[in-house]
């Protein structure tokens, strides 16, 4: 595997061409994938299941970092295994896949798990497996991927805008297995830029975690994680190139993905090999700035989206439990209070 950092920009046109739904699609997915197995089917052609394709949303965003399978599909390729993709124009998204499977005079175990809101995406991959292949057409590997797409609105004045996204998780590998994380960003049907990418490469490698820095200027190590052999681990931010904005509105979509790939039996893995990249910690937009025509900072107030969702200079609004309530759950809070308060009123005047 190597590093493919700001290698998959694509031509905006082929981008605006290939959203789901085409511009303004406000929407969260949530993609989970493993594959296992030695791809072939008795009695067929020799080049039946030799051809592998790519997924689509994960080729889009992805680039060839993602798997592709073969075009057959899986029952033909005999594999074992499956594709789970959801979508909702107005929540959440949740994905999940799993499998274990006996091939390759060993034992193959991989799931994936996906959750996608507005502004926070979760994803995690893990897997194991101690089988030796033979004639190298054999899959062993899981992906999970996030996406959300949202609309809002230009601050009068507003004429650039750059925002920060933190991202929290971990990833390790035993023997030659590896692991991949990206965090991807595109603001309406331009460009898609690769804001973080996490990366272990197996065979004793000490891994990487690079970003975006601060002033959207160049990457560099993303301060908070910690790498080493055969692991990384931590929580840091990372920040969007500053882009210049029109019209009243903007589209904004991120995408995660976590991908795992355990190595089979080889000289480096003698016992075969584990792959575990878990970010389901969230991966969240949280910092938004715009700037006038001058580049000044530009002072507003809270957005809301075209789902609904709140944002403001801290980014996405979220109300975990116990967390602090958003407006439209303050205004029931009161009117709750007022409600009890009135019941007290009554019970003191009945015991009077």
């Amino acid at each position: 595997m190597t590093s493919r950092m700001f290698q998959y920009v694509v031509a905006a046109g082929v981008i605006a061409q290939a959203l789901p739904g085409g511009a303004h699609a406000t929407s969260t997915q949530a993609h989970a994938m493993v594959v296992s197995g030695s791809a072939g089917h008795p009695g067929g052609g020799e080049f039946d299941c030799a051809t592998s394709g790519p997924q689509p949303m994960e080729g889009k965003y992805f680039g060839s970092a993602s798997v592709g399978l073969p075009t057959e599909g899986y029952a033909y390729c005999h594999l074992a295994g499956g594709v789970q993709d959801t979508s909702n124009p107005h929540g959440i998204s949740t994905a999940n896949q799993s499998v274990t499977n006996a091939f390759a005079a060993g034992l193959h175990t991989q799931t994936a798990t996906a959750t996608a809101d507005f502004g926070v995406l979760k994803a995690a991959s893990n897997g194991s497996f101690t089988g030796s292949p033979y004639y190298g057409n054999e899959f062993h590997a899981g992906e999970a991927a996030a996406y959300s797409t949202d609309t809002l609105p230009v601050p009068t004045g507003a004429a650039s805008i750059q925002f920060g996204l933190t991202i929290d998780g971990s990833a390790s590998v035993t023997g030659s297995s590896q692991t991949l994380t990206i965090l991807d960003y595109q603001i309406n049907g331009g460009v898609i830029y690769g804001a973080f990418e996490g990366v272990l490469p197996g065979g004793n490698s000490v891994g990487t975690a690079q970003g975006l820095t601060a002033n959207g200027t160049g990457t560099g190590p993303v301060a908070g994680f910690t790498v080493g052999l055969g692991s990384l681990s931590g929580a840091g931010t990372v920040y969007s190139f500053r882009t210049d904005l029109s019209g009243s509105t903007f589209d904004l979509t991120l995408a995660l993905l976590a991908a795992s790939y355990p190595s089979p039996v080889n000289s480096v893995s003698p016992a075969g090999g584990t792959a575990n990249d878990d970010f389901a910690e969230t991966a969240r937009l949280s910092s938004l700035s715009f700037f006038d025509a001058r580049g000044n900072p530009l002072a507003f107030g809270t957005l809301t989206g075209a789902s609904g969702r709140l944002y403001d200079a801290a980014g996405v609004h979220t109300a975990p439990v116990g967390g602090v309530p958003e407006p439209a759950s303050w205004a029931l809070m009161i009117a709750g209070f007022g409600l009890v308060g009135s019941t007290l009123r009554r019970g003191r005047v009945q015991a009077a």
